[in-house]
């Protein structure tokens, strides 16, 4: 019994290896079939379904396939494609020669495990369109398991992750169509490595991103610190961090440092175009999770080699996709780069400083705290925003470019100031077109402290279109007017087709004030001047001619109308025209100057410590929806509005008279409202700095003053010389004008040189120094009281001066000479035919006082006493007169010479 078990036991044995055997032999005679050319088509369809599941996208295989049996039975392949699963007409791979391994036995039971995954000559291309579809994507699930399905890849760096990889002369093409964002990446050799058992993973890679040389080399060990740098284009980037403990390696937290070595060659890496060359620096931390991976406390800091200096700091909470963006720039500009340089260096307005921040996302940022600071004027409307913009991209041409912006500002749903545009280049401010429209309270165009009634000014309201698709910045079309007002009436028409320069400028603007007194009362002022106020002016010129400017101004009886021309010789501000007054009513003129101070109290000190009201917007619980796209403007209640800041230097009017070249003519061919001046021809001259009114001629009192006024604008901006000479003056007119009754004949004139502080325009009077001397020739005055004073009582009874009641004048001299408010007159001489008349002393303006003496004597006695001196002395309100009969001539007026020396005769200029 027993040897009949041992043999059945034998055949048994022989049994299971005969079947051993066979099934070796089936598998080996299958796979060597496999390997045969009938089966290449088998092979291909094998392979194309292994890589299809292992890697969840559709992959073709359309070149030879070769087998190695084994444990691990390796694969050779060439010509795979692996096509999207979301776009069935985009590639996301094309590998002329793949390599990789795979588990015989996982094949054997329908499982695919490879590893040792090396391809060359590949084209990998990830595309996302504008709507967010991505090539890379989820396969469907009929080709991939439940497990794998669950095990949520977070694309390629899934894959391959925890194998080893090698890839040479491959190209990796990233579009990202909704940003316009392209990168090329050339690789050259780029290899993961497992080693100690699959415990450390290295990393090493060269080639180059967007033409700029990159490198890649970096130390990931299981659960502990990992290190990599990246070198691209010079720059270098150290990441150092730690995978989070339970989540298997796929979640992070590290810093990145890096050291900026040309602005340029990053720009080009990123694909932008190059405009700066300098250096600069960025710190972050990291933090990453399948599918999501933000920046956190982030720091850069660049300077470029034209002095700007950039910083930017914030985060990014998605940054491949730029999501959840907040980010605050601040732009130093240093030397202040020029946006506004006409021809004159003296209207240059240059950018100091602009910072801002961006949130949102790539659908929609927002620019808010928006803050510019340029060398112009502080201006009112200082505070708007915040600004919308509808996307963030890159161009064809390496641009980064902004459309959709939009800015509004006002109350509810219906905002006073809308805003919409794109610009093309933001790294160069090219390509801009913007639209705005305009209905805006006209309160927020005045400085002004208060207003008495907010609405009574009405609207102003009109569209303005800016872009400088000419080659330069200008404005198109500009259209403003008043509108719900009866106060005023205001409107203006304008383009320029260069800001820069102010070239290709035309402007219309007219403003009518019906009543300046109701106006000034809006305003919180008191006038009573209710006559129409009416200016307006035009002006034009081309790219290489001066500004025209045409404008008039009638109020009143005054009619004035003004044809100047703007422009520039040997690089400084000139203007050249004339300035006709059709009628000019001095008293017009008195209450238009009361009428600029009124309006001057009241305007606004930009510079005062109070809370300014700003132009902002009104927050309120619901968001403002604009009908534009599908997504509505939202404005962030926390949000800051954009504010010009405070120049350091404004520009200095004081300095651009000094600076200009000016010739403009003056005629006043009719004035009124002062008694014997009729009309003033006169050329305002300045040119350095030296500001002429030469010559000026005034028509007055029957007669004419001739003179030239200067005044050193640099050395002495305040004081005006005034030197030239009357001439033709009627004695008769100017006892008229001092409401005299008594007759008088003659004819006066003199020269005179006086200098005038203008900071005391009240009183220049009391600011006169400077020297006149008057002149009257073969006069007559109807008295004959010179020679009482002169001859005595008994002479005078029997003189024909007496018998004809007149007495004449042969001449009259007058020295005066003015200095700090006090008027001296020495040495004055009136000749009568018998008599002669010396006047001393001084009129004091400053302290109203005065004290002047006149001493008549007769003509032939020199040495003799005068019978009746004559002594005012007091305050011009309230002089006091004294006749002191026999005193001596020099004895009441301190200072007052001898008048009993021998004095020359006046001389008649007819002699």
């Amino acid at each position: 019994m027993r040897s009949r078990g041992v043999v059945v036991f034998k055949g048994v044995r022989r049994a299971l290896v005969i079947v051993i055997f066979l099934c070796v032999a089936v598998m080996a005679f299958g796979w060597i079939g496999l390997e045969s050319g009938a089966f290449s088509g088998q092979r291909r369809a094998l392979v194309s379904r292994l890589l299809t599941t292992g890697i969840g996208q559709k992959v073709e295989v359309s070149g030879d396939i070769r087998l190695r049996l084994g444990f691990d039975t390796h694969f050779w392949v060439e010509d795979v494609t692996v096509q999207s699963a979301k776009m069935p007409d985009v590639n996301v791979l094309q590998i002329k020669e793949l390599r990789f391994d795979a588990d015989t036995w996982g094949l054997i039971n329908s499982r695919f495990d490879w590893d040792d995954f090396i391809l060359s000559g590949a084209q990998i291309r990830f595309l996302k369109k504008e709507n967010g579809d991505t090539s890379w994507g989820e396969a469907a699930a009929s080709t991939r398991s439940a497990d794998q399905i669950n095990q949520q890849a977070d694309g390629i760096l899934d894959i391959l992750r925890n194998r080893h990889v090698e890839i040479k002369e491959s190209t990796l093409t990233v579009e990202l169509q909704d940003s316009g964002f392209d990168f090329e990446a050339v690789v050259d050799e780029f290899r993961v490595t497992q080693e100690n058992n699959g415990r450390l993973t290295l990393v090493k890679g060269s080639g180059t991103l967007n033409g700029q040389d990159l490198s890649l080399d970096g130390s990931f060990p299981a659960d502990e610190t990992f290190n990599a740098e990246i070198l691209v284009g010079g720059s270098t980037s150290k990441i150092s961090g730690n995978p989070l403990q339970g989540t298997g390696g796929t979640e992070y937290e590290a810093t990145l440092t890096t050291k900026i070595a040309s602005l340029g060659d990053l720009q080009e890496a990123a694909g932008l175009k190059r405009t700066t060359e300098g250096q600069g620096s960025l710190n972050a931390d990291l933090k990453g999770a399948p599918g999501q991976h933000s920046v956190r406390n982030l720091k850069m800091v660049t300077e470029d080699n034209d002095g700007r200096r950039l910083q930017i700091s914030g985060e990014i909470e998605d940054f491949f996709r730029f999501g959840g963006t907040n980010l605050a720039f601040a732009m130093d500009f240093e030397p202040p780069v020029m946006i506004f340089q006409p021809k004159s260096k003296t209207f240059e307005v240059a950018l100091e400083k602009i910072s801002a921040t961006l949130t949102g996302n790539p659908e929609s940022f927002y620019v808010n705290d928006v803050s510019i600071e340029t060398t112009a004027f502080h201006p009112k409307l200082k505070k708007i925003g915040p600004i919308q913009i509808g996307k963030l991209f890159r161009t064809d041409d390496g641009e980064i470019s902004l459309t959709g912006i939009y800015l509004v500002a006002g109350q509810g749903e219906q905002p006073y100031f809308t805003l919409d545009g794109e610009v093309t280049d933001v790294m160069q401010l090219k390509g801009i077109d913007l639209k705005s429209h305009l209905r805006m309270p006209a309160t927020r165009l005045f400085p002004f402290n208060q207003f008495k009634d907010e609405n009574a000014l009405g609207l102003i309201e009109g569209d303005i279109l800016v872009s400088d698709s000419v080659g330069s910045l200008g404005i198109n079309s500009l259209k403003l007017k008043s509108t719900d007002t009866y106060i005023w009436e205001v409107s203006t028409s304008a383009s320029v087709g260069s800001l820069e320069y102010l070239e290709n400028i035309t402007t219309d603007t007219q403003i009518k004030l019906p009543n300046p007194a109701a106006f000034l009362s809006i305003l919180g002022a008191q006038s009573k001047i209710s006559e129409p106020i009416q200016v307006g002016w035009t002006a034009q010129n081309s790219s290489d001619g001066p500004l025209a400017l045409d404008a008039t101004l009638a109020f009143a009886r005054t009619d004035v109308e003004a044809k100047l021309s703007f422009g520039t010789q040997d690089d400084k501000p000139s203007i050249e025209g004339n300035v006709l007054g059709h009628a000019v009513h001095i008293t017009d003129v008195r209450r238009l100057v009361a009428l600029g101070k009124a309006v001057a109290s009241l305007v606004e000190d930009p510079y005062a410590n109070r809370k300014a009201k700003p132009l902002v917007i009104v927050r309120d619980a619901k968001p403002l929806v604009i009908e534009r796209d599908a997504k509505p403007l939202v404005i962030a209640r926390a949000s800051k509005p954009l504010a010009l800041g405070e120049p350091e230097k404004p520009l200095d009017i004081m300095k651009l008279a000094q600076e200009a070249i000016v010739r403009i003519s003056i005629e006043f061919s009719k004035v009124l409202g002062v008694s014997g001046l009729n009309k003033v021809n006169a050329v305002l001259q300045v040119k350095d700095e030296i500001a002429n009114l030469d010559p000026i001629t005034l028509s007055v009192v029957g007669g004419a003053a001739t003179a030239s006024v200067t005044s050193d604008l640099r050395k002495t901006p305040q004081l005006l010389r005034s030197k030239g000479k009357l001439g033709g003056i009627r004695l008769e007119t100017l006892m008229t004008l001092a409401n005299s009754k008594i007759e008088a004949e003659g004819i006066i004139s003199g020269p005179f040189d006086i200098s005038f502080d203008i900071r005391r325009m009240s009183n220049l009077l009391a600011t006169a120094s400077g020297s006149t001397t008057l002149r009257l020739d073969n006069g007559r005055i109807a008295t004959s009281l010179l020679n009482l004073a002169g001859l005595g009582v008994i002479p005078w009874l029997f003189s024909k001066e007496l018998r004809a009641g007149y007495t004449d004048i042969t001449c009259a001299i007058a020295p005066v000479s003015l200095a700090r408010g006090t008027i001296s007159i020495r040495e004055a001489i009136i000749d009568t035919p018998r008599v002669q008349v010396l006047v001393n002393g001084q009129v004091n303006v400053a302290n109203d006082t005065l004290a002047i003496r006149a001493v008549p004597r007769p003509l032939n006695r020199a040495e003799a006493r005068s019978p009746f001196p004559v002594s005012v002395t007091g305050t011009f309100s309230n002089p006091e007169i004294r006749i002191e009969r026999g005193a001596d001539s020099g004895a009441t007026v301190q200072g007052t010479p001898d008048s009993r020396q021998a004095h020359k005769p006046c001389v008649p200029v007819s002699n």
